[in-house]
């Protein structure tokens, strides 16, 4: 049985007024192995910035395991590699 450990829903960022990613989603279940592909410039290293707290993110949410999440610190993105 697979469980949701990552979960982006509408997620929206804008650097200096620019939209750089527009309600994006993504759902990571436990045990799967996943790749992310996509021209330059579509937003993949802001997605993974954004789930990272790297930048900012005006809508949507971030769910990690079940819970609201805001700012990655080493100790919770640690949690993330050895779990899922």
């Amino acid at each position: 049985m697979s469980i949701t450990t990552v979960r982006v829903e509408n997620v929206t960022v804008s650097y200096n007024g620019k939209v750089a990613l527009y309600r994006a989603k993504l759902e990571l279940k436990s045990g799967s192995i996943i790749g992310l592909v996509g021209m330059n410039g579509s937003g993949k290293s802001t997605l993974f910035k954004v789930i990272m707290g790297f930048v900012p993110h005006k809508e949507g949410y971030i769910l990690i395991k079940g819970n609201a999440y805001k700012k990655g610190t080493k100790a919770e993105l640690g949690c993330l590699y050895t779990s899922i």
